[in-house]
């Protein structure tokens, strides 16, 4: 069995490559977490700029003296587990057939050759079969309203990367700005050719293509429309999911009735700090957060 811990990440401590154990894995999730459920730091499609050196800062905690920094370790990390992440949700997707999920292990299993198949047109895939990926369900907590938004908008990282390139553009454009290249206006050069040279059929060749052109664009809304409400369902399902995990982690916990587990179930998914909270929380102490909750809520606890 493969372990998810000995891929290199990046350099600095422990000689020439930074290698993550369980430990700072399990640390940097569980920070992942709170910042997930901090208004502070969670944005509609993923986290705030600068969110890397309040995770370095969180971990120092945690972790004294670990020496793991944000640009050098954690950015990287961070990458690295939503690639996989994504890459176990496509494998797990409607997209894809022959594949299962291991709930025990935490794995992805499937035929080898059906595996091999399907890295060959995602490479992000390769070596999640039958590798350990034990954060999944906390992962799905932190990345899955990202995914959900079609993965349309940059995540904070990418964002400052990207300002950092814009900026240097626009110096070049604002010092240059006179040798920006004119492009004639194609279609207006092919009317004044076609007044030039008239032929009979021309007034209906150029109705014709007006035609085209207002198709393609009715058909490119259309398909727009048909994205969104597509994403529309992919997001209610994903929700349905998440609330089916929570809810099977309540089974897990006994001395609770079955209106007392569904009322709690519907508390922790209405708050995502709350939920990110209890997955947080080991097993054995999970009850009494559970009783917390419907305490906080005003749910008499003292009967069945």
């Amino acid at each position: 069995m493969e372990n998810t811990y000995s891929e290199p990440v990046n350099e600095g401590k422990r000689g020439t490559k930074f290698q993550w154990t369980a430990e700072e894995d399990d640390k940097l999730v569980e920070c992942l977490l709170e910042l997930a459920g901090d208004v502070k730091w969670k944005a509609e499609n993923g986290f705030k700029p600068s969110f890397t050196a309040k995770l370095e800062e969180l971990l120092e905690k945690k972790l004294l003296g670990c020496g793991i920094k944000a640009s050098l370790h954690i950015e990287s990390r961070y990458k690295t587990l939503r690639k996989q992440y994504q890459a176990i949700v496509d494998m797990l997707g409607p997209n894809a057939s022959g594949f299962g999920w291991n709930d025990n292990e935490k794995m992805v299993v499937v035929e080898k050759q059906i595996f091999e198949d399907w890295v060959k047109g995602h490479p992000d895939a390769k070596g999640l079969r039958n590798k350990r990926f034990p954060h999944f369900d906390d992962l799905a907590l932190v990345f899955g309203k990202d995914r959900a938004s079609g993965d349309r908008a940059q995540h904070a990282i990418d964002a400052t990367e990207e300002q950092k390139k814009n900026a240097g553009v626009g110096e070049i454009n604002g010092n240059d700005s006179g040798s920006q290249t004119q492009i004639p206006n194609q279609g207006s050069s092919s009317k004044n050719l076609n007044k030039k040279r008239p032929r009979s059929n021309d007034e209906l060749i150029e109705t014709l293509m007006e035609t085209m052109k207002d198709f393609g664009k009715k058909y490119e809304e259309t398909n727009g429309h048909m994205a969104t409400i597509a994403s529309c369902f992919k997001i209610e399902s994903e929700e349905a999911e998440r609330r089916m995990k929570v809810f099977n982690e309540l089974l897990k916990i006994e001395g609770l009735s079955i209106s007392k587990r569904i009322k709690v179930g519907e508390l922790l998914t209405a708050d995502t700090r709350k939920c990110a909270f209890f997955y947080s929380l080991p097993g054995d102490v999970r009850y009494d957060y559970v009783i917390q909750v419907l305490t906080d809520a005003g749910v008499n606890t003292l009967y069945k």
